[in-house]
């Protein structure tokens, strides 16, 4: 991104100016004309200090290179009048520390060729953390050819009791892998089981998924084609923070990746933070019947996509296109229309053939309230694709859409993209989602038999510029040279 940077810079300084106890850092742009929003991200200061630790019973340090190793005595350490330990980090080693003089913590450590960074820790009762009782856990040999598959479902043993005894989850796997489903080698692999082999057993930590992805792109006799996500996720800064909610059980049923929340960094390999290396889709529901309501909406769309008819009527409305531009801002709206021009130019030409219908919010309330007959035949008839530009949050567009079950469209379902601010955050920690379907996509994507086939938008903040780019490059690939391909190849193209 052109005008969004990051600068690493380390700062020596006089150690006169720490002598006061006072000292503050200051970030700060010099530039009055090209004045620029920054953030200090992380700050580190390395200094010398006096062995004394202040009354610590743990204490993290650093020591430069030594031939001789060096003769420690340290002040100010809680030891509780046992022996504590030092452990050198970079070596390995481990020393027990003298105390026949209760004030001073004394060690001699051995040379080293290079810095060490060293932990002194207090070994007096209750200062460790006791580990009461373990529990057996079996691993699975994910590597062993019948766990293998090509179409890998993610989800949660709370998915899994359906009503009347089914097993949604199981459903959705059996109609992947049957030939009106595409013939997939769809397995389901459990998240527990996945936190415990991939993620160290780390509660609800996003690598559990990332690293299973990873392994199996990487051992899988076949090549992973598609990886779905069955339940909620919540991003990573609500989960730390809200562990010790009960609640937090029932709305984080499948981890994402970072804030804002990136189920595609979940399928990207380290380092990168653009492409996913597979397929990688979300269904966010927290209940079985959830699971069960939107496999039906699948099934009765690829059946429509399957029809092959002669009859144009049975097909035209694949190729019904809805643009909504949702600013009510002279400048921004003309924006937007170029924007949405531009779109329209590439999805009606040759290959997807598109019809595209527009509509505009043209006044200033904050919600465009339309109840355009226009656009309710259109759902009715089917749309194909169906983009919105404009501000927006992950509840609210400036152009109501209304509420997805008043339109009349079994089967025929668009795929929407939203492009504005927070439009597909649905990664928030609220419990309003135990009771009701709060945010767009979702209820979108999760209403029975109306609605859309699925949302793609962004789960933060949105710039004009990065999504008309972002957004033109998708439809050149959805209508040009990946033509007929599925949204995540789309997506990777």
């Amino acid at each position: 991104m052109d005008y969004f940077d990051y600068v690493r810079r380390e700062v020596n300084f006089p150690i006169s100016v720490l002598s006061a106890g006072t000292a503050s850092v200051v970030v700060r742009n010099l530039s009055n004309a090209n004045p620029d929003r920054m953030a200090l991200a992380q700050m580190e200061l390395t200094y010398p200090r006096l062995f004394n630790f202040g009354g610590a019973a743990q204490f993290l340090f650093s020591l430069p290179a030594s031939s001789t190793g060096g003769y420690l005595e340290i002040s100010g350490f809680s030891h509780g009048g046992v022996a504590p330990i030092l452990y050198d980090l970079t070596s390995g080693r481990r020393y027990v520390c003298d105390i026949s003089n209760p004030a001073l913590v004394k060690v001699q450590l051995l040379s080293a060729t290079g810095a060490r960074n060293l932990l002194l820790c207090s070994v007096a009762s209750g200062i460790p953390q006791s580990i009461p009782a373990l529990q057996m856990r079996n691993f699975i040999n994910y590597g062993a050819t019948s766990n293998q598959g090509n179409y890998l479902i993610i989800s949660h043993p709370a998915l899994f009791n359906g009503p009347g005894g089914s097993n949604p989850v199981e459903d959705y796997r059996s109609y992947r892998t049957g030939a009106v489903g595409g013939r997939h080698q769809a397995k389901i692999y459990v998240i527990d089981q996945l936190i415990d082999q991939f993620a160290f057993g780390i509660r609800l930590h996003p690598l559990s998924v990332r690293n299973f992805i990873r392994y199996a792109r990487a051992n899988f006799s076949m090549p992973v084609k598609n990886v779905l996500l069955i339940g909620k996720g919540v991003d990573y800064v609500s989960n730390r923070g809200n562990l010790s909610n009960p609640d937090l059980d029932r709305l984080s049923l499948i981890p994402t990746f970072g804030s804002p929340a990136s189920d595609i960094l979940l399928a990207a390999d380290p380092g990168m933070n653009v492409m996913p290396r597979v397929s990688i889709g979300r269904i966010s529901v927290i209940y079985p019947s959830e699971v069960a309501a939107y496999m039906n909406k699948v099934i009765q769309y690829e059946r429509q996509l399957a029809i092959f008819s002669p009859l144009i009527r049975e097909k035209a409305w694949t190729k019904n296109v809805v643009h909504v531009n949702g600013s009510s801002d002279g400048v921004l709206g003309d924006i937007l229309a170029n924007s949405l021009s531009g779109f329209s130019r590439i999805v009606s030409d040759t290959y997807y053939g598109g019809k595209v219908h527009d509509f505009s919010k043209l006044s200033t309330a904050p919600v465009e309230q339309v109840s355009s007959l226009r656009l309710y035949s259109l759902f009715e008839e089917g749309i194909g694709l169906l983009t919105y530009f404009g501000h927006s949050s992950a509840t609210t567009l400036e152009f109501n859409l209304d509420n997805p079950a008043n339109y009349n469209n079994p089967g025929k379902y668009p795929m929407i993209f939203l492009l504005g601010c927070n439009a597909g955050n649905f990664f928030t920690f609220n419990t309003v989602r135990l009771q009701t379907k709060e945010t767009i996509s979702e209820k979108f994507v999760l209403a029975g038999e109306r609605g859309g086939i699925g949302v793609m938008a962004s789960s933060g903040l949105g710039i004009v510029n990065y999504l008309d780019l972002y957004h033109n490059r998708l439809m050149r690939a959805a209508s040009v040279n990946k033509y007929g391909k599925t949204i995540g190849e789309i997506i990777q193209e």
